[in-house]
């Protein structure tokens, strides 16, 4: 045990400072770490194919989804999301408002009303998350169903199940190779698979199949058309490289050198009060 007083003062008040600069960087700095950040500008590119159910043909499909955020209201961060494919059929352009802690959309912002999640959240749990999806016009639930190891890292695996969504057909010029007599309404079920980074909430696959089906001559349902695609091997690898890296980033920031910071500063604190407990006593004696 250190006998020098001003030294066993000096080492609790450093102890004492390392606490009061770990709460601090809690309340101030530490809440940064879990937000979306306010130069988000993301691009993910998907490959599949468009399967024609009566002539067996497959069409290739290539598609690049592009997020970037172009201003700032206080917590909201406003994002546009951008879809281009080819063919067409996925063409999209939509503003939206995210809450940049919850990832909650905002209503009052962006180009229509939506609600329910933007993307999975920080700490993603194994539960069921309601995310918001234009397809359907309203959020959706995507499951939790297991876990998974990719290069190393684990990942929660959901699935989204929806049947029946309307399907726009305006927007693909592929209609007259369905068959003849195949007519509107036309509608799709659709499955997607995710695999989530729980700590980060970064989604690094990602894989949807819509099953489209349109109306025959008896006026029944009849499968017409399926459209599957999923992120490239190169996205995967850049998305899995990305949560690694955010990962480490966000347990240090956030858990361990919040630990260290505390636990450091409570050894040192009691140190140094028993130093000085110690001489007092000696000093008496």
């Amino acid at each position: 045990m250190i006998k020098n007083k001003p030294l066993n003062i000096g080492i609790g008040a450093f102890g004492l400072i390392l606490i009061i600069g770990t709460l601090i960087w809690i309340t101030l700095i530490e809440p940064g770490f879990e937000k979306l950040p306010t130069d988000l500008n993301e691009s993910l590119k998907s490959t599949g194919t468009i399967e024609l159910t009566a002539s067996k043909v497959k069409i290739p499909i290539s598609i690049q989804e592009t997020q970037r955020a172009i201003s700032t209201k206080g917590d909201v961060l406003i994002v546009e999301y951008r879809t281009d494919s080819t063919p067409g059929i996925l063409n999209s352009t939509m503003t939206l408002g995210v809450d940049r802690s919850s990832r909650k959309l905002v209503s009052g912002y962006g180009d229509r009303v939506r609600s329910g999640l933007w993307t999975y959240p920080i700490r993603t749990k194994q539960h069921t998350y309601s995310l918001w999806s234009d397809t359907a016009g309203r959020p959706t639930d995507a499951h939790f169903v297991g876990k998974e190891k990719l290069d190393g890292l684990e990942v929660y695996v959901f699935k989204t199940e929806e049947p029946n969504l309307p399907f726009d057909m305006s927007v693909i010029n592929i209609g007259s190779l369905f068959g003849p007599g195949i007519t509107a309404p036309f509608t799709q079920d659709m499955v997607i698979d995710e695999k989530i980074e729980p700590n980060t909430g970064i989604e690094v696959s990602f894989r949807n199949e819509k099953n489209i089906s349109g109306t025959n001559l008896a006026g029944e349902k009849t499968l017409v058309a399926t459209l599957t695609y999923q992120y490239t091997d190169d996205t995967i690898a850049d998305q899995i490289n990305d949560a690694k890296h955010h990962k480490t980033q966000l347990l240090w920031a956030t858990q361990y050198g919040v630990w260290i910071g505390i636990g450091s500063g409570i050894v040192l604190l009691l140190l140094g009060a028993i130093g000085i407990l110690r001489a007092r006593g000696k000093a008496k004696a």
